[in-house]
């Protein structure tokens, strides 16, 4: 292992305890930088399309990485965002679901057509003050060529939300 996938393995670890540690506090959305350009800047009228995604545990079974694919796909069209899809962590699962087909690539969108990276701060769907919190930070970026992408284990109740979406792409899947 490099160097650089060290100290990124470690960033994203002690992300990942800080976020665990303090979702239930007060002051957690300020731990974003979207929180404070949300703050500081005014939501604008929607221009161009923007995208949402998450990402797949990749540590977790395929049916945790589904939940979180689901949960990103749901959330795109609920905030009026295009889905953007970052792969599964095996290719066997990808290709047999088929859930890559007809989607913008996230890694292309950051490195061919440079669109910027925005975390999201975890919300709870059910909570009208969260989600609205939300609506205003993806707002205040629309000027700009964004991709949001959701904490790690957004949570999405109604898995059932997305069915259609997913019979559709698994009939269509090679393998």
């Amino acid at each position: 292992m490099i160097l650089s996938e060290l100290i990124a393995k470690i960033r994203a670890r002690v992300w990942s305890d800080l976020v665990r540690n303090t979702r239930t506090k007060r002051y957690y959305p300020k731990l974003y930088k979207a929180y404070w350009h949300a703050h500081y800047n005014k939501s604008k009228a929607r221009e161009g399309s923007n995208y949402l995604t998450a990402i797949p545990n990749r540590g977790a079974g395929i049916g945790h990485q589904m939940a979180n694919w689901i949960a990103g796909y749901w959330f795109a069209k609920q905030l009026g965002l295009k889905f953007t899809h970052i792969p599964f962590s095996s290719n066997t699962w990808e290709a047999f679901l088929g859930f890559g087909k007809d989607e913008m690539e996230y890694s292309q969108l950051i490195k061919k057509y440079g669109y910027k990276k925005v975390r999201l701060p975890l919300f709870n769907e059910n909570n009208t003050s969260e989600l609205s919190q939300i609506r205003k930070i993806i707002n205040s970026y629309s000027d700009q060529k964004v991709v949001f992408v959701c904490e790690q284990d957004q949570f999405y109740k109604d898995q059932f939300g997305v069915m259609d979406a997913i019979k559709k792409k698994f009939y269509k899947a090679t393998e």
